[in-house]
């Protein structure tokens, strides 16, 4: 019935019956131009005033209008057509017309992957090089325009525009970075973390990875950057996308915004950066520099605070996906052994990661004598056993790989973690039948001991390569 109703609308595109006609010639055409010959051809034979005339006319459809437009971007993806499809003012004046007025999501689509193409300055997978249309970039040069597009985009239900409208900003901001200023102060931040949540929630890998590239971009700004910060759950949102993705690179996206946005602190003992005396110090010296040492302890300490009381918003962290988290960021530093480098942002959530799981395991401790006990505490019990399994499982390796990163996460910054999370196991251990009755938790005792195992094992390792390092 659909495309019965389609046909007669296309029929009716002329009074006289050529309306389908020209409706399957162009169909035919569209699918036809992914060839760089063809359009050449194409060219030759002036197809383009005939789009351009086709545009013009009053009687043309949506579905016309929505073929055209999907033509005139196969014309402009080849570097040779690219500058005389956006030299005609009607085509870029049209697709301005249709982002303002149109509600048809297949028309909408077309246009917004044509305006992609028109601001792209290189496509690097291809090897092609663009120049942006600059009648294209005025006609943005319109706040009410730009707002109406990210409209289109948070209000969208379908799939394909909201990937179009995703991939037309992402190359809008990142080729026009003047651009980004604007768009955030038209509420783009709140908008992108919708369309990642939805997105992430319906499954659309694609969307998912261009919002989260987009977000990348803002995130290196310092407006948009506060903005993300402001924006409640949105750690949440993007550690669920951090999971849902398969793409490492967008995986590496999502952990670089979230460094972008954390308050930053350095994760090194402060009684080792302790200030050198000068020589022939007097007794004021080296009271003025004790002084100063401590307040060097005291911006440490405030900005750790900080960084804990940031961390805690992310309850993914803090609840029974802890595990799926540490794992992901393994399975990249294991597939890109040489890249990422050693202070990635990969590193640096896995850093993250241990730490909230060392802050969850003191939560554990409180089971076992008995101050709480529930639901919750069941969850994070088993999450943080399996995340103790994959963390170490793959950490020996790891660190003889990058020694100088597993050096800094597992010597100077973890070594007393691990080592009390050795003594909890060794409680839960003693106390585990009672813990299991209290909980209702299948608490196998062979399995916590080789936890303990593979910590002291994990132990030994940071140890001797302390030692290698201070040889």
């Amino acid at each position: 019935e659909e495309e019965e109703e389609e046909e007669e609308e296309e029929a009716s595109w002329y009074l006289d019956g050529t309306g389908r006609k020209r409706i399957s010639a162009l169909k035919k055409l569209w699918d036809l131009t992914v060839n760089s010959a063809l359009c050449n051809l194409l060219d030759d034979l002036d197809f383009l005033m005939v789009l351009e005339t086709l545009l013009l006319e009053e009687e043309v459809t949506y579905r016309g209008q929505e073929i055209c437009f999907g033509l005139l971007a196969n014309f402009a993806s080849m570097p040779s057509l690219h500058g005389r499809v956006f030299a005609r003012k009607v085509v870029v004046k049209k697709a301005g017309e249709v982002i303002g007025t149109c509600s048809d999501p297949g028309l909408l689509s077309e246009v917004m992957r044509l305006c992609a193409v028109g601001v792209t300055k290189f496509d690097e997978a291809n090897g092609k090089v663009y120049t942006p249309s600059e009648l294209l970039l005025d006609m943005l040069d319109d706040d009410v325009l730009l707002n109406q597009i990210l409209v289109i985009w948070f209000n969208t239900l379908n799939a394909e525009l909201q990937l179009r409208t995703s991939s037309f900003l992402n190359c809008l901001l990142f080729f026009h970075p003047s651009f980004i200023d604007r768009v955030t102060g038209l509420h783009v931040v709140p908008i992108n973390l919708y369309v990642i949540s939805t997105a992430t929630e319906g499954m659309m890998r694609e969307t998912v990875m261009e919002s989260v590239r987009l977000l990348h971009l803002l995130s290196c700004n310092e407006k948009a950057g506060d903005m993300i910060v402001k924006e409640d759950g949105f750690a949440d949102i993007l550690l669920h996308a951090f999971l849902f993705t398969t793409d490492d690179d967008t995986a590496t996206s999502i952990c670089e915004i979230l460094d972008n946005v954390t308050p930053k602190v350095e994760f090194f003992d402060p009684a080792k950066q302790r200030r050198k005396p000068k020589e022939g110090e007097g007794e004021e010296e080296a009271k003025r520099r004790q002084e100063l040492e401590m307040q060097d302890h005291d911006a440490f300490v405030a900005r750790l605070h900080a960084f804990d009381a940031f961390i805690e918003k992310f309850a993914v962290l803090n609840g029974p996906e802890i595990d799926r988290v540490i794992e992901r960021c393994i399975l990249i530093l294991n597939v890109n052994v040489q890249s990422p480098p050693p202070d990635s942002s990969v590193w640096w959530m896995l850093e993250v990661g241990t730490r909230r799981l060392y802050k969850n395991w003191e939560r554990i401790v409180t089971i076992g004598e008995g101050r709480c006990s529930c639901k919750e505490d069941e969850e994070l019990l088993l999450a943080c056993t399996r995340g103790l399994h994959v963390l170490l499982l793959h950490a020996i390796p790891m660190m003889e790989v990058v020694e100088e990163v597993s050096l800094r996460i597992w010597g100077t910054n973890a070594e007393k973690a691990l080592v009390e999370v050795c003594g909890t196991l060794d409680e839960v251990d003693w106390e585990g039948r009672e813990v299991a009755r209290r909980v209702g938790l299948p608490i196998d005792e062979r399995e916590i001991r080789m936890i303990v195992m593979l910590l002291e094992e994990s132990l030994r390792h940071v140890n001797e390569v302390r030692r290698n390092a201070e040889e």
